[in-house]
């Protein structure tokens, strides 16, 4: 691992998704990234030897991100691994809106009013959203307005309202099995036999909104602008500068 060979004494994070979004500790308990802490938020509770050893052929040197600090390692070498949101007021989409000054573009999504986390990902609001669904009873867009309450953006009823307008819209998934190539047949036995519990939210349409809401002012200042992407997936791209 890189920050072993190069002796590597401190890697800061942003932020800690169980302070900022599961909730399991807050702001004040001084939480590190360290192997405990990987395992429980990172991979659902999997070692990597329980990740990898399902016969697959994966080069382990590949996967450094997720051998991230033993216990023993960080004693040996002093390896600590510190979260930012831990020690300043971490607010993603203030912040998120801020970047655009420097290129940024945000996505526009018709699952969720925030077009910043994972702008340029045409899985995260289809494929994955409907995963969140299926594992946790929920949809992103519930993380998302319990952060701008505690930002006190807006209240509990406002969120209510916007939680029932983007939890009904619909979720396209044609553009991910097109890039997975798989027949009609093969979309159709994956939508009765994985997501039987919310068929009804599967579209044969893209999911660009079909119905709006007027957001609160205070959201609507840092929502403003965003885009439609030229293409749903870029399987390699490069650019020169």
């Amino acid at each position: 691992m890189l920050y072993m060979k190069k002796n590597i004494p401190l890697i800061i994070w942003g932020q800690s998704q169980a302070i900022e979004q599961v909730g399991k500790f807050s702001h004040l308990d001084g939480v590190q990234m360290t192997k405990w802490s990987q395992i429980e938020h990172d991979r659902l509770g999997l070692t990597m030897d329980e990740m990898i050893g399902n016969g697959a052929q994966l080069n382990t040197s590949t996967l450094g991100y997720y051998q991230f600090l033993s216990n023993k390692l960080s004693s040996r070498k002093r390896v600590l691994g510190i979260y930012l949101s831990n020690y300043m007021r971490w607010d993603p989409h203030a912040q998120n809106h801020s970047i655009m000054k420097y290129g940024f573009k945000p996505q526009i999504e018709s699952a969720t009013f925030d077009p910043y986390e994972r702008a340029g990902s045409s899985v995260y609001y289809t494929a994955h959203e409907v995963s969140r669904l299926l594992r946790h009873g929920y949809r992103k867009v519930r993380d998302h307005l319990n952060r701008e309450i505690r930002h006190k953006r807006i209240d509990r009823e406002t969120a209510l309202m916007l939680h029932e307008h983007y939890s009904k819209q619909k979720i396209y998934l044609n553009s991910f099995f097109d890039w997975l190539d798989i027949t009609k047949s093969g979309r159709d036995w994956i939508i009765q036999h994985l997501f039987p519990r919310h068929f009804n939210l599967i579209s044969d349409e893209p999911n660009l909104p079909t119905s709006y809401i007027d957001l609160p002012e205070s959201i609507n200042k840092l929502v403003r602008t965003s885009y439609c992407p030229e293409n749903d997936f870029v399987v390699f791209g490069r650019e020169f500068n």
